[in-house]
């Protein structure tokens, strides 16, 4: 009998652990990430992805920062418990494929795209790669959810309807105006290098692999769209021979850091001055032409010399079109340079703002804090822009604020107004209010916390979507918390000994919440 019975816990557990609660975001075009991938190449490269291993793990491998974060992983069961399908089959700005469908949140109503995979050797090693990166960016597509049910996984991804950078571009008839294109990219080489200190190569990057998130005509963001490339190589084709770095003609599976900076740099140039270098009638010519081209000496340099642009550009993508790979610039050099320096991500009434908000005192404990995240990144529409807004404060790029950096950007702004002192008084109240697990930096989702609206975030019906999505609206515990916060079991165990079983039921949860937002 007791032998039975452990069983049957360890088989609850199991299934308990199997399942995940996050959901997903985003379009794509032939090769996109939930976009996909070409099932057919796939098997093709059965021995070249087994196990999907990174490109140079071993030599560039991130350290993985222990943050407070939602862990994605994957639900076992319908996807129709939080998605209902619409019969739709065309979206502006989505290319279908058939394996693709449109779903609507049974909560938000927000418009999503999911794709689905069959289950095999490839697609789950491609699976289990995402949900061990745990990758987040806000240039990269988001995945809200990966769901596993009759031999399908299905992702569900952000619907992008603005189109990709060529299609602007061909829009225009021309390059962008120069306020645009150093935004659009920034975001470019804030992601690729982000991408690389993980050792990830993408090696087919060109101007539909980037497309416009939202309507903005002056201030918008791109995301990747063809993600997959970057655990899953295949041909090179006519939408990014143009992109292909010289030395790579000859060597088309060798994926590295310099094929990605030429492959930018040209994309650079179109942005810019509305011209790709490399143009041709068919694929082999175009090749031919790279290879040709490169052997003369300061082609790209007499090509950009023809342009009328700003030289700080011409600077910069010349830097990035280095024939020898060794001297192309990477893309964290490319952010200092003297062009991007004249657009600076954030501005001074931004930089106030958030300020402001950091120094108003939190009151949210490790459980509390851990459901805000999920509904954050769920219901605000300003995730986005927080993220952003995070990532041109985070100057070395690390995910953490450091009272240094934030000194430095109050020194920028404010130097004329206050002295040292008195900044460094205001940095000192920003981490006494927000840092709020003493680690002496702020992390992204303590900067998300301090930033969210949480009397519009704590409703009756937003408390009963996340508890449902936890546990399948039963009550929960450790086993259904820690796979949605695996950097932080030892925080989920001691807070969960705070509450009568460590059990929480929908009113314990409901109770929790809204303690946050009384008497504000």
């Amino acid at each position: 009998m007791g032998s039975c019975s452990g069983s049957v816990q360890n088989k609850q557990k199991q299934s308990r652990d199997e399942r995940i609660r996050t959901e997903p975001d985003k379009e794509r075009g032939s090769d996109a990430f939930t976009g996909g991938i070409n099932i057919s190449n796939v098997s093709r490269k059965s021995d070249e992805l087994k196990g999907l291993d990174l490109p140079n793990q071993k030599k560039k491998t991130m350290k993985k920062q222990e943050s407070l974060k939602v862990t994605l992983s994957i639900t076992n069961g319908p996807i129709s418990k939080y998605y209902i399908r619409k019969n739709l089959r065309y979206l502006e700005g989505v290319n279908f494929k058939d394996n693709m469908f449109v779903v609507q949140h049974v909560v938000t109503g927000k418009i999503r795209v999911a794709e689905r995979f069959q289950i095999n050797t490839n697609t789950s090693a491609f699976i289990n790669k995402i949900v061990y990166l745990q990758l987040n960016h806000p240039n990269l597509l988001d995945i809200y959810g990966i769901f596993q049910e009759d031999n399908y996984f299905t992702i569900i991804s952000d619907y992008c309807n603005g189109g990709s950078l060529l299609t602007l571009l061909s829009e225009r008839n021309s390059h962008f105006e120069e306020e645009v294109a150093a935004q659009c990219c920034r975001q470019i080489y804030e992601l690729m290098g982000y991408l690389h200190k993980f050792g990830l190569y993408h090696g087919q990057l060109s101007l539909k692999s980037f497309e416009k998130y939202n309507q903005g005509k002056k201030k918008f963001t791109i995301k990747l769209v063809d993600f997959s490339c970057l655990f899953c190589k295949s041909d090179i084709n006519e939408n990014n021979v143009q992109f292909l770095s010289p030395e790579c003609c000859n060597e088309k599976s060798s994926y590295t850091s310099a094929r990605d900076q030429w492959a930018v740099g040209i994309i650079t140039m179109a942005l810019t001055l509305g011209k790709l270098p490399f143009n041709a009638k068919s694929q082999q010519e175009c090749l031919d032409n790279i290879q040709q081209s490169c052997k003369k000496e300061g082609f790209i340099q007499k090509e950009l010399e023809k342009q009328v642009a700003n030289p700080l550009i011409k600077e910069l993508i010349l830097q990035f079109l280095q024939v020898s790979p060794s001297k192309r610039i990477d893309f964290f050099q490319a952010l200092e340079s003297k062009w991007m320096k004249n657009y600076e991500q954030i501005f001074k009434q931004q930089f106030k703002q958030c300020l402001d908000e950091l120094t108003k005192k939190k009151e949210a404990n490790f459980l509390q804090s851990c459901f805000l995240l999920m509904m954050i990144k769920q219901f605000d529409d300003q995730y986005s822009q927080i993220q952003e807004i995070f990532n041109g404060l985070d100057l070395d790029k690390n995910g953490r604020l450091t009272k240094p950096e934030l000194v430095k950007h109050y020194t920028q702004y404010f130097h004329l107004k206050y002295n040292q002192h008195e900044i460094q008084e205001f940095v000192d109240e920003i981490f006494d209010a927000s840092d709020l697990n003493h680690s002496g930096d702020i992390e992204f989702s303590e900067f998300l916390i301090a930033l969210s609206n949480q009397k519009t975030l704590i409703t009756n019906e937003n408390l009963k979507c996340i508890f449902n999505q936890i546990n399948h609206g039963q009550p929960f515990g450790f086993i259904e918390l820690q796979p949605l916060f695996r950097t932080k079991e030892a925080e989920l165990q001691n807070s969960l000994q705070q509450i009568p079983n460590q059990i929480i039921d929908f009113e314990e949860f409901t109770k929790m919440m809204f303690e946050l937002i009384e008497n504000k």
